[in-house]
This record gives C-alpha cells, sequence and structure tokens, in this order.
C-alpha cells in the first residue's frame, strides 16, 4: 500500500485495501489506517486522511494493534497510536482535533511519558499553537521525573518563531538548572534570533558558551547557523563581527574553511582589502579550495 502511495496511484492503494476486506477484517488492525492517512496527507487530501484517522481510532478501541508486543500496551490502549493519530491530525492542521486525542491519551494511560509530550509539542509547533504549547510543556514541566532538553528545544524554538523571547529565556534558564545538556540546538536558536534581531554580541556570546560546553564531542555549527551570522555580517559590512566569531572558532579549535569564506565575504561586502590573508591561511593550516582562491583574489590579490 505504501508504495502505490508513494506513487500517488490511490486506486493501487484501494485495490490493496478491497483485497485485504475480501481475506478477512482480521487483517486490519490500526496500522494499516496510519498508513492509509499518511499516504493521503502526503497527497494533501485530508477529508480522506481524516477519515482513515477516525476508522484508526476505531481499531484502537477495538484493541487490535498491528501486531505490536503486549508490553507496548498499557490499560487497555496503545499509546504509540494515539502518537500516530496527533501527528496525523497535525498533518491535517487540525488544530481541535490534535487537542482531543491529547486529552484522550492523557485519560486513558497512567502516566504520560516524556515521548507523548514531546509527540504533542512538535504538532503543536507545527500547527503554531504557541499558547497551547507553553501550555503543554509547563504541565510536563512540573511533573517530570527525567528532564529531557528535546522538548524544551521544541518549546524554545516555538518561542523565538513568535518573538516570545522572555518566555524562551525562562524555558532555557530553566533547563539549564534542571539538566547537563546538551544546550548548542538551543544555543543555535538563540543565535540566529539575535541575529535577526540585530544582536550580534549577544549572538556570539552564545557562539562562544556553546563551543566552552561541547568541548568533548566534535560539534560544528548547524549550516543554518553559519548562514545567519554570514548574511547578518555581509548586509552590514561588519568585518569586525566577523573576526570576533572568526577568534572565537580559533580559540576552540573550530577554525575551517567555511570561517575564512564567511570572513572573506564579508571583507568583499564591505570593500576591504586583507593583503596578509593568504598567510593567515597558511599558518592556520587551511586548504586553499578553488572557491577560496576566488575570494582571495578579491582581498588578497596575488603580488606580481
Amino acid at each position: 500500500m505504501q508504495s502505490y502511495g508513494c506513487l500517488n496511484d490511490f486506486e493501487g492503494v484501494h485495490r490493496v485495501l478491497d483485497e485485504m476486506k475480501m481475506d478477512g477484517k482480521e487483517n486490519f488492525s490500526w496500522t494499516t489506517f496510519s498508513n492509509l492517512a499518511a499516504i493521503y496527507v502526503k497527497a494533501g487530501l485530508f477529508d480522506k486522511a481524516e477519515s482513515a484517522l477516525r476508522k484508526l481510532e476505531e481499531q484502537i478501541e477495538c484493541g487490535r494493534d498491528g501486531g505490536l508486543q503486549k508490553k507496548h500496551r498499557h490499560d487497555g490502549g496503545d499509546r504509540e497510536a494515539y502518537h500516530f493519530l496527533i501527528s496525523l491530525y497535525a498533518g491535517t492542521s487540525n488544530l481541535s482535533e490534535v487537542h482531543r486525542v491529547w486529552n484522550s491519551l492523557k485519560s486513558r494511560f497512567r502516566t504520560t511519558t516524556n515521548i507523548s509530550y514531546l509527540n504533542v509539542l512538535q504538532a503543536l509547533a507545527k500547527l503554531k499553537d504557541a499558547e497551547g504549547l507553553l501550555k503543554c510543556f509547563k504541565e510536563w514541566e512540573s511533573s517530570c521525573q527525567s528532564y529531557d532538553m528535546r522538548l524544551a528545544n521544541v518549546a524554545i524554538r516555538s518561542c523565538l518563531e513568535h518573538d516570545m523571547y522572555e518566555e524562551a529565556e525562562s524555558i532555557f534558564d530553566d533547563a539549564l538548572k534542571r539538566t547537563k545538556g546538551l544546550f548548542f540546538k538551543a544555543r543555535e536558536m538563540f543565535m540566529v534570533f539575535f541575529l535577526k534581531n540585530h544582536r550580534p554580541d549577544l549572538a556570539l556570546k552564545h557562539m562562544k558558551a556553546a563551543l566552552s560546553e561541547v568541548n568533548e564531542i566534535e560539534w560544528q555549527p548547524d549550516q543554518k547557523t553559519i548562514s545567519a551570522f554570514l548574511k547578518y555580517f555581509e548586509d552590514e559590512k561588519d568585518v569586525d563581527g566577523a573576526e570576533r566569531l572568526c577568534k572565537i572558532w580559533k580559540q576552540n579549535n573550530r577554525l575551517n574553511s567555511n570561517a575564512y569564506i564567511l570572513l572573506l565575504k564579508t571583507h568583499i561586502a564591505a570593500g576591504r582589502l586583507a593583503p596578509e590573508m593568504r598567510q593567515r591561511l597558511e599558518e592556520d593550516n587551511i586548504e586553499i579550495n578553488p572557491e577560496l582562491e576566488n575570494l582571495l583574489e578579491r582581498v588578497s590579490p596575488k603580488l606580481a
């Protein structure tokens, strides 16, 4: 069925369903309808997707678990099925159904796991329900036995996307007190936010902190983060800011060709030459690739 779905062959999908019906209803499980709903969501056929999701819920009530072992089931229901319902209703942009299924999940199980909270937070973030997300996050935060930074990251991202900086900062400060991290993903979100709001000083502060926290792992900033710094420094013609960033990277053994590409492009945007740049690359053991050479020709041309 999934193979037909990938090809947008809905006639093929329906043929498979018809064959399953002929073989007997016991062949149907909630996973059958979650797969069907996912196919319709991908195709943008939301009415049909939600029809499949209603049948999925019927299967849960019947106790047909798609072959999952009993150890995955508690209190007469299957938690994973609810996770699929929430994610797929988010896929159809049906916020009210996300909330309804979430409340059903909480009433059906004795405990609400971190994974369940992560699932609904991601759904609410996708639907841009910042208020509902914060309420749900605080509910989890007040009762969780094990603090999971993944949930905090979802909440921080949502707050920053809605320019709710104080709320994001509060969540991050609490996370610093309650877990050992890692925090670099959250810090990268703040970097991008501060650059967007013309506060490179605070973005650089988070970069420095992130690098100091990950000394024991081989972490490099995400390309999206690097692009945000590049765009800011280029747009502002801020060579000094680009130099400060490269200095931070060098102090933490993260200086590479991408750093120099950022620095050279900023020099070009500012119309500034740097005759010493070739020597700097040599001293930092940076191999000059074709892209770097093209940039160097404009910033540090070879003497005739």
